[in-house]
């Protein structure tokens, strides 16, 4: 019994030193369209033992925008597509991150691959697995092996556990948010994939003397996608199950009257806001603040007078007033590379502008008080070496002692520029949070009164 029980181990060793060439005999690749132009696909009958796979489908259509997205951040994924004679050859690479193996218990769920018009899928593909050196295995070097389409509702990628380390379900894939190149301006977009239902922001910035005319955003299909205007150049929209493209156009805004006596304001076109009012008190501060490209609404009919004011959305204007000047990383704790206001903040804090909270911490999504906006333009005519030296008493405010220390020449300075005034006759409110009509007052005067 001793000699066949050698050759069994013997087998058995064999198979261990090279695992692919038991998976070549039966793995295969199933795929499942979410949408014409994009099908996940998931390598089944997969060795534990599998480093890294390629993949060569030959479509029978032209696809030059063909792209691969895989399931796994981390990973390190090549897409290259050629067309010839009508058909396209698409060569993907994928090796997971962190030099994990491909697969577990069997499955992979790879990624999605994504086109711009509707993708006609081959019946096989050829595959390659790689070792742990990333050097194809023995008999699994191109092997022609077949392309399973599986309904929505299939395994394809279904709850098994992936080795790449992605949700195998088809709500969660990722799909690539293009933005087109902008003249006059520019577009931030966070993040650069998105699963269906994430919520992506856009943020954009006018070059200076210049406002932004248009923003759309489509998806392969070519539908307008529903669009949440955040205010001041910052939007929102809820990532559909397909790629998305995104454009935006900047134009210079009229030239706009530096004084308000006698101005026939329906020759400008109005206001779009429905809360916005001739009668309100606000109405000429929202008027200038919209047509002069510093604040724009919270919705498509909407200005929010009486949303609060952050410290970013602040700081970000004074940039764009500034002509948004190169700046380097912000050296606050809460403020990441990436978002609308970073390259503001970085700006302010080098110019002495803003200087945080003394803790590391800038708060750029806290809502804005009026002593502290009052301090944040009082250093930015510092800076800009203008005039500040007018002041004027506050003793007559009965909240005048709530003034913090480090705001009091500010408040006196704002108040004395009529940039701040009362909420009534005897409270100024320092510590109060300045509105979105407050702050289109408030700049408003500033610069008709300051910077010219």
């Amino acid at each position: 019994m001793i000699k066949p029980i050698r050759y069994l181990l013997a087998l058995c060793l064999l198979s261990s030193l090279f695992p692919a060439a038991s998976a070549a005999a039966g793995p295969s690749v199933a795929c499942r369209f979410s949408g014409d132009s994009s099908a996940a696909l998931t390598l089944e009958g997969l060795d534990s033992r599998v480093y890294g796979v390629q993949l060569e489908l030959v479509l029978p259509s032209t696809y030059p925008e063909a792209d691969f997205i895989p399931w796994d951040t981390e990973a390190y994924a090549l897409c290259q597509t050629e067309t010839d004679c009508g058909r396209t050859t698409v060569r993907i690479y994928l090796l997971p991150g962190a030099g994990r193996p491909l697969g577990d218990k069997g499955r992979a769920a790879l990624g999605t691959l994504e086109a711009e018009t509707p993708l006609d899928l081959p019946d096989q593909i050829r595959l390659t697995l790689l070792d742990p050196g990333l050097r194809p295995y023995s008999g699994a070097d191109r092997t022609l092996v077949d392309l399973e389409e599986r309904s929505s509702g299939g395994t394809a990628g279904s709850s098994g556990s992936s080795g790449s380390g992605g949700s195998s379900s088809g709500e969660n894939d990722y799909h690539r948010i293009d933005v087109n190149g902008a003249d006059h301006g520019s577009v931030q977009v966070s993040p650069s994939r998105a699963q269906r239902g994430e919520t992506v922001t856009v943020a954009t910035t006018p070059d200076s003397g210049y406002i932004l005319g248009r923003l759309t955003v489509v998806d392969s299909a070519g539908t307008d996608l529903e669009l949440q205007n955040r205010g001041d150049g910052i939007f929102t929209f809820s990532m559909p199950r397909a790629r998305v493209e995104i454009q935006a156009e900047f134009h210079r805004p009229e030239t706009f009257p530096d004084q308000s006596g006698g101005v026939d304001y329906d020759t400008w076109g109005g206001l779009p806001y429905l809360d916005v009012k001739e009668d309100d008190w606000f109405w000429e501060a929202v008027f200038y603040a919209h047509h002069q490209g510093l604040m724009n609404g919270i919705g498509a009919q909407y200005f929010g007078p009486g949303e609060p004011v952050t410290r970013g959305m602040i700081v970000t204007i004074l940039y764009r007033l500034e002509g948004s000047p190169a700046a380097s990383l912000s050296r606050f704790l809460d403020v990441p590379e990436g978002e609308y206001y970073s390259s503001a903040v970085a700006w302010a804090s080098a110019s002495g502008v803003i200087e945080g909270y003394g803790d590391g911490r800038f708060g750029p999504n806290d809502p804005i008080t009026r002593e502290q906006m009052a301090v944040i333009l009082h250093r930015y005519v510092q800076y800009k070496h203008y005039s500040a030296s007018a002041r004027t008493s506050l003793s007559g405010y009965a909240d005048a002692g709530e003034i913090g220390l480090y705001a009091q020449q500010a408040m006196q300075w704002a108040n004395a520029e009529q940039l701040i005034t009362g909420t009534s006759a005897t409270t100024l409110s320092p510590r109060g949070q300045a509105t979105r009509s407050q702050a289109a007052a408030i700049l408003m005067r500033f610069c008709r009164q300051i910077a010219q």
